[in-house]
């Protein structure tokens, strides 16, 4: 996607993920654009995570929130959150 920029006092909306590697923060220029960055991790790990839990079906929901809400809530000592803040200089 490439580096965007947003001026001082815009609201940007940051993912912080957790994971047995540690802690990444991606941050984005809308809350859609957040949830869909959330949703893409979870759609990638999403065969890890379907052969652990053979409920799931083997390809992920379409919609991003059932996606992240699904893969999040099965992963033991991972997450993902996302919130808006406002840029300071």
């Amino acid at each position: 996607m490439g580096n965007m920029v947003a001026p001082i006092g815009a609201e940007v909306h940051v993912v912080v993920y957790v994971n047995e590697y540690g802690k990444f923060v991606t941050t984005h220029l809308t809350p859609e654009g957040a949830l869909k960055a959330k949703a893409g991790y979870a759609r990638d790990e999403w065969e890890a995570l379907s052969a652990d839990h053979p409920d799931l079906p083997t390809e992920p929901p379409e919609d991003d929130n059932e996606a992240a809400e699904a893969y999040f809530s099965r992963r033991l000592g991972e997450w993902a959150d996302i919130s808006a803040c406002k840029l300071e200089a």
